[in-house]
Protein backbone atom coordinates (compact mmCIF):
# COMPACT_ATOMS: atom_id res chain seq x y z
CA UNK A 1 0.00 0.00 0.00
CA UNK A 2 3.19 2.18 0.85
CA UNK A 3 3.89 1.69 -3.39
CA UNK A 4 0.15 3.26 -4.17
CA UNK A 5 0.28 6.07 -1.18
CA UNK A 6 3.70 7.55 -2.77
CA UNK A 7 1.81 7.14 -6.76
CA UNK A 8 -1.22 8.49 -5.65
CA UNK A 9 0.39 11.64 -4.19
CA UNK A 10 2.84 12.24 -7.12
CA UNK A 11 -0.76 12.45 -8.94
CA UNK A 12 -1.18 9.04 -10.86
CA UNK A 13 -5.03 8.76 -11.31
CA UNK A 14 -5.21 4.79 -11.44
CA UNK A 15 -3.23 4.69 -7.91
CA UNK A 16 -5.55 7.69 -6.29
CA UNK A 17 -8.23 5.00 -7.97
CA UNK A 18 -6.85 1.95 -6.14
CA UNK A 19 -5.64 3.51 -3.40
CA UNK A 20 -9.22 4.44 -2.53
CA UNK A 21 -10.67 1.29 -3.51
CA UNK A 22 -7.91 0.04 -0.84
CA UNK A 23 -9.72 2.39 1.96
CA UNK A 24 -13.01 1.28 1.08
CA UNK A 25 -11.70 -2.40 2.02
CA UNK A 26 -10.38 -1.24 4.89
CA UNK A 27 -13.82 0.53 6.07
CA UNK A 28 -11.60 3.64 6.15
CA UNK A 29 -14.39 5.79 4.57
CA UNK A 30 -13.43 9.20 5.01
CA UNK A 31 -9.22 8.07 3.90
CA UNK A 32 -11.37 6.29 0.67
CA UNK A 33 -13.44 9.45 -0.41
CA UNK A 34 -10.54 11.43 -0.17
CA UNK A 35 -8.94 9.45 -2.79
CA UNK A 36 -12.58 8.96 -4.70
CA UNK A 37 -12.57 12.52 -5.00
CA UNK A 38 -8.62 12.87 -5.55
CA UNK A 39 -9.09 9.99 -8.77
CA UNK A 40 -12.43 11.77 -9.97
CA UNK A 41 -11.21 15.08 -10.24
CA UNK A 42 -8.04 13.83 -12.27
CA UNK A 43 -10.78 13.07 -14.92
CA UNK A 44 -10.07 9.19 -15.24
CA UNK A 45 -13.78 7.69 -15.70
CA UNK A 46 -13.45 4.85 -13.66
CA UNK A 47 -12.43 7.26 -11.25
CA UNK A 48 -15.31 9.35 -11.79
CA UNK A 49 -17.32 5.72 -11.82
CA UNK A 50 -16.29 4.54 -8.47
CA UNK A 51 -17.18 8.36 -6.95
CA UNK A 52 -20.42 8.55 -8.15
CA UNK A 53 -21.53 4.79 -6.68
CA UNK A 54 -19.54 5.55 -3.98
CA UNK A 55 -21.54 8.67 -2.68
CA UNK A 56 -24.60 6.75 -4.45
CA UNK A 57 -24.36 4.29 -1.23
CA UNK A 58 -24.09 6.89 1.12
CA UNK A 59 -20.65 5.55 2.48
CA UNK A 60 -18.24 8.40 3.55
CA UNK A 61 -20.12 11.05 3.68
CA UNK A 62 -20.98 13.20 6.40
CA UNK A 63 -24.42 12.03 7.48
CA UNK A 64 -23.62 7.69 6.84
CA UNK A 65 -26.64 5.90 5.23
CA UNK A 66 -28.02 8.98 3.45
CA UNK A 67 -26.64 9.22 -0.04
CA UNK A 68 -26.44 12.36 -2.08
CA UNK A 69 -27.83 12.11 -5.13
CA UNK A 70 -27.76 14.76 -7.00
CA UNK A 71 -24.14 14.67 -6.41
CA UNK A 72 -23.99 11.28 -7.17
CA UNK A 73 -25.77 11.92 -10.95
CA UNK A 74 -23.59 14.89 -11.53
CA UNK A 75 -20.38 12.11 -11.64
CA UNK A 76 -22.27 9.77 -13.56
CA UNK A 77 -23.01 11.74 -15.75
CA UNK A 78 -19.43 13.23 -15.94
CA UNK A 79 -17.98 9.74 -16.52
CA UNK A 80 -21.32 8.66 -18.79
CA UNK A 81 -19.36 11.09 -21.62
CA UNK A 82 -16.70 8.21 -21.72
CA UNK A 83 -18.60 4.84 -21.24
CA UNK A 84 -21.88 3.82 -20.73
CA UNK A 85 -21.84 1.67 -17.41
CA UNK A 86 -22.63 4.34 -15.59
CA UNK A 87 -26.03 5.49 -17.25
CA UNK A 88 -27.29 2.89 -14.92
CA UNK A 89 -26.25 4.30 -11.74
CA UNK A 90 -27.42 7.66 -13.64
CA UNK A 91 -31.36 6.19 -13.92
CA UNK A 92 -30.85 4.64 -10.24
CA UNK A 93 -30.36 8.48 -9.24
CA UNK A 94 -33.27 9.96 -11.33
CA UNK A 95 -35.29 7.32 -9.23
CA UNK A 96 -34.72 8.44 -5.86
CA UNK A 97 -34.28 12.35 -6.48
CA UNK A 98 -37.70 12.30 -8.38
CA UNK A 99 -39.27 9.28 -5.89
CA UNK A 100 -40.63 7.42 -9.22
CA UNK A 101 -39.43 4.49 -11.62
CA UNK A 102 -39.39 5.77 -14.90
CA UNK A 103 -41.50 3.49 -17.35
CA UNK A 104 -39.02 5.01 -20.17
CA UNK A 105 -35.35 5.26 -19.28
CA UNK A 106 -34.31 6.55 -22.18
CA UNK A 107 -36.76 9.55 -21.77
CA UNK A 108 -34.92 10.14 -17.70
CA UNK A 109 -31.29 9.68 -19.61
CA UNK A 110 -32.12 12.57 -21.99
CA UNK A 111 -33.18 14.73 -19.06
CA UNK A 112 -30.80 13.90 -16.92
CA UNK A 113 -27.73 14.22 -20.08
CA UNK A 114 -29.05 17.85 -21.20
Amino acid sequence: MALLEMAAGQGHAYAMHYLASEYEERKEHERAMEWHVKGAETGLPIAMHSLACYIDSGEGLAAPDLPDYPAAAGWYKRAAGHHARPLFGLITCAVFVTGTTPRKPQRVLSMTLS
